[in-house]
């Protein structure tokens, strides 16, 4: 396995195949996408892209003085689950952003994903809640 940047583009068929099944390609292309500094990493195995995490400089609301980092997008394609790919991308992301100081990184996590999360050192924040047409979600944080 292999993690290393990737472009935006990229992300966009595994961010469709796995966090919006089903729905027009647009709906994976995120504004945030946009932003500078913005940067996109992917997994890959035998030259198949098998995970992706985009990162973005945004600070949560309840951190308006951190210097923080919001990941999201995170998915690995079913077939490599359990197999580390989502640690070592995380891991990547994490190394990317402690060369950069941040202070900060977070997420809005699915609910299904928070205990994956939390094993990696990240603790939830406030209360459960729900993203319409995606589900519950935690924002789980992690101070670098």
């Amino acid at each position: 396995m292999n993690v290393c940047r990737i472009s935006v583009e990229e992300t966009w068929p595994v961010r469709n195949e796995i966090l919006r099944p089903g729905l027009p390609l647009a709906t994976c292309q995120f504004e945030e996408d946009s932003l500078p500094g913005a940067t996109h990493f992917g997994s890959f195995a035998e030259n198949e892209l098998t995970g992706i995490v985009s990162v973005y400089q945004i600070n949560p609301a309840h951190e308006a003085k951190a210097d923080g980092w919001q990941f999201r997008a995170m998915a690995t394609r079913e077939h490599v689950r359990g197999e580390g790919h989502g640690k070592a991308l995380i891991a990547a992301m994490e190394d990317f952003l402690l060369e950069r100081d941040a202070d900060l990184c977070w997420c809005n996590a699915r609910e299904s994903a928070s205990d994956f999360y939390h094993k990696l050192g990240y603790t939830r924040h406030g209360e459960i809640y729900d993203i319409a047409g995606v589900g519950p979600h935690w924002l789980m944080q992690k101070r670098l």
